[in-house]
């Protein structure tokens, strides 16, 4: 580069640095991910593929660098990129080009429980349908959700003794329930129950998670609630 511009690397690293507030090896990596988010939103190449069009010269590198950047994996980002470019944000591409019917979810946003379906064949398994309910319940929009691990509905409170539960049981690949603290896009607590089933096809092959959330809060306060006036009828006791 510093050759190009008839100039040093050292004026070059100085002048970028005025004019962007950046590295040349950052500015290069920055425009290099952003190619690879327009391949990753108009093509359907490999995430391998892209990386060497995008101009990095491993995967990894470009993993790290995407990461960096985006703030998600490559392969969420898509999903995120195809849930942006629908207006509802509700129907997306599944394995084997399919995608869930209109009619399944109209059914699906009248429940009332929140419903999610993550992708386990994708990078951290990101979430790629979410119902209203689920909307309703965490305050967030579609675009806010879609192509993101479910945990960033805990936050920083990350030492739960659900979560163990529930890692253990997705290794596995069995059904599970725990009561989870979560928060809103506001901040505010709620107590969610989540039931995660795993859904197979007619091979055995794991294709989805299905998780169903309940709001509990209330049930929890209650709960709280009477074992604080029990403790204190048994100290007067």
């Amino acid at each position: 580069m510093a050759r190009s511009l008839s100039t040093s690397e050292r004026t070059l690293h100085r002048k970028l640095k005025i004019a962007c507030g950046e590295s040349p090896k950052s500015f290069i990596d920055r425009i290099r991910v952003e190619t690879a988010r327009t391949l990753l939103e108009t093509s359907e190449k490999p995430v391998k593929e892209l990386a060497a069009s995008a101009g990095f010269i491993d995967e990894a590198s470009f993993r790290r660098a995407f990461r960096r950047y985006a703030g998600m994996a490559p392969s969420a980002y898509r999903v995120w990129a195809r849930a942006k470019a629908q207006d509802k944000a509700q129907i997306f591409s599944v394995k084997k080009s399919e995608i869930i019917p209109e009619i399944l979810t109209t059914i699906l946003d009248t429940c009332v429980n929140g419903i999610t379906l993550t992708d386990p064949d994708l990078e951290d398994a990101p979430i790629v349908y979410v119902n209203k309910r689920f909307e309703e319940i965490t305050g967030y929009e579609p675009r806010e959700i879609l192509g993101r691990n479910c945990r960033f509905l805990q936050g920083q409170d990350r030492d739960q003794e659900g979560l163990q539960r529930l890692r253990e049981s997705i290794r596995s690949r069995q059904p599970v329930e725990v009561t989870l603290r979560n928060y809103r896009k506001d901040g505010v607590l709620f107590h969610n129950k989540l039931n995660i089933t795993p859904l197979f096809d007619e091979q055995g092959t794991l294709i989805y998670f299905l998780g169903v959330q309940y709001d509990v809060t209330e049930q929890v306060r209650a709960e709280a609630e009477i074992g604080d006036l029990r403790a204190r009828l048994k100290a007067i006791a």
